[in-house]
């Protein structure tokens, strides 16, 4: 796999803090109102946001993303909010470790 330019790591860190806002503000929406439509919006961003962690260079966060991403396949995942926000916090501590 080739590796990825710096300045284009360098862009990524930067709107790190932003997926997180966006995963925690889609946490809460599927908190308030568990649709399908919230399920499946928080899914993808987790998802996605795994798989580009470990692209650029952040396996914790995509450790902790996948772990995320595998409570959510859970039968009743709205059971298991607090510990995805546990989750999100760590992830958000990971990152700062990081930088």
């Amino acid at each position: 796999m080739e590796e990825i330019p710096a300045d284009l790591k360098e862009l990524y860190k930067e709107k790190i803090p932003g997926k997180i806002e966006t995963i925690r503000g889609l946490l809460n929406a599927y908190g308030i109102d568990p649709t399908e439509t919230a399920y499946k919006a928080l899914y993808i961003e987790i998802h996605k946001f795994a798989g580009s962690a470990g692209t650029y260079g952040y396996p914790e966060l995509s450790k902790i993303l996948r772990t995320m991403e595998e409570t959510l396949k859970l039968e009743l995942p709205q059971k298991k909010l607090d510990e995805l926000k546990r989750s999100l916090d760590q992830l958000q501590e990971s990152f700062l470790r990081h930088e």
